[in-house]
């Protein structure tokens, strides 16, 4: 979609208009994040226990995990570093509302792929940089201050997604619609 005037340029105004937040999210979204996190015990978590605490957090119900780092240290995660095939989901596929969302303020993030599979989250880095490395494919979203893509990445939104955005306080807001077909002359 383009602005009015038919050029990719997007300005400060534009994204005014749009909602912009500079840091992805408003702080209370963040503060609720958190105390998911805190209830589910996946708060500051060390990554070696990612499989396994997300496991028993997916065994009790909760399909949507938050794990949430604020301790000012730089985390490093791979897509093997979550229980196989939790949150593996193709687009256009059958629909799972299994989606984990990772938040890491204060320092920043990088996120090894190394295979063609698809993983279903969202990823919110608002102080620091994303470092994606790898080939992986990504069901979701991300917001960072900076990012560096490295790697055969791809990013893709379904209708699965935004009928079961990750984390319950998340939405999607529409602000406007064209339509674009490109039979017309």
């Amino acid at each position: 979609w383009y602005p009015e005037n038919d050029t990719t340029a997007f300005t400060e105004a534009d994204l005014q208009r749009y909602g912009y937040r500079p840091r992805g999210l408003s702080d209370a979204q963040y503060s609720a994040l958190k105390a998911r996190a805190q209830s589910q015990n996946l708060y500051n978590i060390s990554t070696g226990s990612i499989s396994s605490a997300v496991s028993a957090v997916v065994a009790s119900g909760i399909s949507q995990p938050v794990l949430y780092w604020d301790n000012g240290s730089n985390v490093s995660l791979s897509v093997n570093d979550f229980p196989s095939n939790t949150f593996n989901r193709a687009p256009d596929t059958t629909c799972s509302s299994r989606a984990v969302v990772v938040v890491v303020e204060h320092a920043n993030l990088t996120f090894q792929g190394g295979n063609s599979s698809w993983f279903n989250g969202s990823f919110f880095v608002p102080d620091g940089s994303w470092t994606g490395n790898g080939g992986y494919n990504i069901v979701g979203t991300m917001w960072a201050n900076n990012v560096s893509l490295g790697g055969n990445e791809q990013w893709q939104l379904d209708q699965c997604y935004v009928q079961n955005m990750p984390g319950p306080i998340l939405d999607v807001r529409a602000i406007s619609f064209r339509e674009d077909d490109s039979r017309d002359n």
